[in-house]
């Protein structure tokens, strides 16, 4: 049931309203192996098996706190289906001009992205990656590479000429290019990085 429902929800972080019966199963083994002897019995082969589907030992508490500071709209996204993950991915590339997702700019997509490659890595431990998902990844410029990696310097460059883009259309928008972080974020974020790239070479 767990695996099916990180290939479905590309995550393990289950709340009370998605399945209250997972839910329920994932505190019981949390408390069985921070409570040996009381809860559920953890031998280590369960231990290694969860392990190896991702299972977070942490508990929801963390989850749980993100989902009601970040109110029920991001709830929602936990549960989006691929289909809607590759036009958020759209949204995303369209906005900023790439598709390396830093864990600051949108966590519920930077999961997303790690367990997708995760997933086509280890095809019968993570998210399921089929032939379709996979070229609809493609088609969007999607990179598997790590998240650590920031893409190939082709996809670099385009990123760079989009952001160019961006900043012609925003001095011809307001007749200048000292961009503040309340006017755009993203902009303002790519116009510090290329500063600090400029002013310290390596």
């Amino acid at each position: 049931d767990l695996k099916k429902f990180k290939q479905q929800h590309g995550h393990l972080n289950i709340s009370r309203e998605e399945d209250k019966s997972l839910f329920d199963f994932c505190n019981n083994v949390r408390y069985g192996r921070n409570h040996p002897g009381r809860g559920m019995v953890m031998t280590e082969e369960r231990v290694k098996a969860l392990d190896e589907i991702g299972f977070t030992w942490a508990g929801t508490r963390e989850a749980g706190w993100q989902l009601k500071s970040t109110g029920a709209k991001n709830k929602q996204k936990c549960s989006k289906s691929f289909e809607s993950r590759v036009e958020d991915l759209k949204k995303f590339k369209q906005q900023h001009g790439h598709l390396n997702i830093s864990r600051e700019e949108d966590q519920s997509l930077f999961d997303f992205c790690t367990n997708i490659r995760y997933g086509r890595r280890n095809p019968d431990k993570g998210m399921t990656v089929t032939d379709e998902r996979a070229k609809a990844l493609d088609e969007i410029g999607f990179s598997w590479a790590t998240s650590g990696t920031r893409g190939t310097r082709t996809e670099a460059n385009k990123a760079f000429e989009s952001r160019l883009a961006d900043l012609r259309q925003y001095k011809q928008q307001h007749g200048h290019l000292n961009i503040s972080r309340k006017e755009d974020q993203s902009l303002y974020n790519f116009c510090q990085n290329v500063r600090t790239g400029r002013n310290n070479p390596d």
